[in-house]
């Protein structure tokens, strides 16, 4: 267990070339691409500290939900690539399940522009990435004019397209929310 840990441990250091990359969608490699490689333990404290305010946030939308829910499960699946320092090539995957769950909820219950709105934006920024295959934007273009993506556009577009899970999650967190607010307030007659 001891390698495996320190396997772990050495790939998630700024010296890494992956803990810092564009395409690690990792808040912790958002701050180290932000502030740099210096200070990485008080960036791994902020990182964990904002993840579990993220946490706190989705436990209080979704306090009167068993444990056992799928909205649990979603928001799990969402904010568990949060907390790991290195690059998962399935981010889109672990977002899945809360982007399936909120199209339901969405549309059985009925969401207001602003949610909708959100879920539009999160599922643009997620389709962005098409990894291993590059981009939709790079597919796009080279069905257009033949043209090969460049590392440097691809980089690009994995910086905007990192924004999906946190886009998602507050959306999700916001409808669970308005959902409470509007059953606890004292209707109309």
């Amino acid at each position: 267990v001891l390698p495996v840990l320190k396997n772990f441990a050495d790939k998630s250091k700024p010296e890494n070339v992956w803990a810092c990359h564009a395409e690690n969608f990792a808040p912790g490699s958002l701050l180290c691409r932000l502030a740099g490689g210096q200070n990485w333990n008080i960036q791994h404290i902020i990182v964990w500290a904002a993840v579990a305010l993220l946490g706190g946030w989705v436990a209080d939308a979704l306090r009167d939900r068993r444990m056992v829910s799928w909205e649990v499960f979603a928001f799990t699946c969402a904010i568990s690539t949060m907390i790991s320092p290195i690059a998962w090539t399935h981010y889109q995957v672990m977002l899945a399940p809360l982007f399936v769950l909120l199209l339901v909820r969405f549309a059985t219950e009925g969401a207001s522009f602003a949610t909708w709105s959100g879920l539009v934006v999160a599922f643009v920024l997620a389709s962005l990435m098409w990894q291993p295959f590059g981009t939709s934007i790079g597919s796009l273009r080279h069905v257009i004019d033949g043209a090969a993506q460049t590392q440097r556009a691809l980089f690009s577009i994995a910086s905007v397209a990192e924004f999906a899970q946190y886009v998602l999650v507050f959306t999700g967190i916001v409808w669970y929310l308005e959902g409470r607010a509007s059953t606890n307030s004292p209707q109309e007659q």
